[in-house]
């Protein structure tokens, strides 16, 4: 994928797994230049996701949407943080994914680069016996909870942080809904605070990622037994 599908040079410096990288994305955040969206699902639903960063496109995940007339919403809400604007150009924001299960609270948080619709084609490990999913948004991970570095293979041993039910960083509704305040108050401060405190952990992520480039890979099935 990486020698077909490349990154424009506006965006080129997200992409390596170093410390620059890290350095660019938090800019963003500094700045305010985010907009924010939650991907909430089971911790199973998000495991089999969260393994293509693992063993596909290593640091970046897929999230599947079920197909209800399509989730305009999100696809709006990309078209906004990207293009919305007079002079046709793509605009300097990043549009942030942050990615809970519903039994564990916050496990990651990334950057949403694309949004895929595909009526002929789904991802592997996406269920359908209950509906299609033909959407899928694709994000560059920058954030892990560090029981999912340290257990990468076993989704079991998974940990995540838990807030308060007064507190923005709490799981939504299952899907993807793009968020501009919590009770009332915009939830930009605080997620920039938070992502701000992930420094360290941002860090850690980058280089698990950058390590699992070299390790020979194998199904993810394969690595659960």
């Amino acid at each position: 994928m990486d020698k077909w599908i490349v990154p424009r040079e506006k965006f080129s410096k997200l992409f390596p797994f170093s410390v620059d990288a890290k350095d660019f994305f938090l800019k963003y955040i500094k700045d305010e230049k985010f907009s924010v969206c939650y991907i909430t699902g089971r911790l199973k639903q998000i495991a089999d996701h969260l393994t293509y960063s693992f063993q596909g496109e290593i640091g970046h995940m897929y999230w599947s949407v079920r197909y209800k007339g399509v989730n305009t919403r999100v696809v709006n809400k990309y078209v906004q943080v990207y293009f919305d604007n007079k002079e046709g150009d793509i605009n300097d924001s990043v549009l942030v994914s942050f990615v809970f299960a519903k039994e564990l609270g916050l496990l990651g948080f990334g950057i949403i680069t694309d949004v895929e619709l595909d009526a002929l084609r789904k991802y592997v490990y996406t269920d359908e016996t209950s509906g299609f999913y033909p959407l899928r948004i694709g994000i560059k991970v920058f954030w892990l909870h560090n029981s999912i570095i340290n257990s990468w293979k076993d989704y079991t041993k998974w940990e995540g942080i838990r807030k308060t039910r007064n507190s923005p960083l709490i799981p939504l509704p299952a899907g993807v809904i793009c968020i501009e305040n919590f009770k009332g108050k915009p939830v930009k401060p605080f997620i920039k605070d938070f992502i701000l405190e992930m420094e360290r952990g941002i860090e850690e992520t980058l280089s698990f990622y950058n390590g699992l480039k070299e390790e020979p890979r194998k199904d993810f099935n394969q690595a659960n037994t």
